[in-house]
This record gives C-alpha cells, sequence and structure tokens, in this order.
C-alpha cells in the first residue's frame, strides 16, 4: 500500500494517491475548477458516491494484502530510489476543498 503526492508549497494544492487507486486532489488556494475541467478533458466521471475495496470487506470477506517481488525487487525498493531523488514524506494534510477521484 505505497501512496505519493506531490504538494504546490505556494498554492498548498497537492495531488495523491490513496489507498486501492483513488486519487484525491486537494486544490488548496487554486480554482478547483482547473482540476474539474482536466477530469472532464479525461473522461474521468464525476460520481455522487465513490465505491472503493473498502466497501465489499466485512467480517467474513476481510479481503488480502500480498506482497509482490519481480525481478528480486519490490515496492519498498522503489521507495529507496525515490529517497535518492530526494522525493520523501512530507505530511498528509486535510482540506475541506478537495476532489476524489
Amino acid at each position: 500500500m505505497v501512496q505519493i503526492g506531490v504538494e504546490n508549497h505556494i498554492t498548498n494544492a497537492e495531488i495523491m494517491t490513496n489507498e486501492y487507486n483513488v486519487v484525491i486532489i486537494l486544490s488548496g488556494k487554486d480554482d478547483k475548477s482547473k482540476y474539474e475541467k482536466f477530469m472532464i478533458n479525461n473522461k474521468i466521471k464525476k460520481v455522487d458516491k465513490l465505491v472503493t475495496a473498502w466497501d465489499f470487506f466485512t467480517d467474513s470477506n476481510p479481503g488480502e494484502c500480498r506482497r509482490i517481488i519481480e525481478d528480486g525487487k519490490d515496492v519498498y525498493d522503489a521507495i529507496e530510489v525515490l529517497k535518492e531523488s530526494s522525493l520523501h514524506f512530507a505530511e498528509k494534510k486535510k482540506s475541506n476543498n478537495y476532489l476524489i477521484i
């Protein structure tokens, strides 16, 4: 369950991946209509209720998580490469001005 996000420190806008391939856009001080335009231009439909894997988990169906290793590498190796590129965890923010796609 790796998440990655990019933030503009001037406007506090942020785009990040979340669990189960959900992308969260925090528009910060930016006009959120430009993000909505991006979604429309890329045929990303707006929905009233987003359905994710969490909607299917129950006590009898708790789901499962697997670690995938390919050519001796897994997702944790990617984290080390990102650190070498000066990308790192800063903080996770919450905002009332957000879009979930």
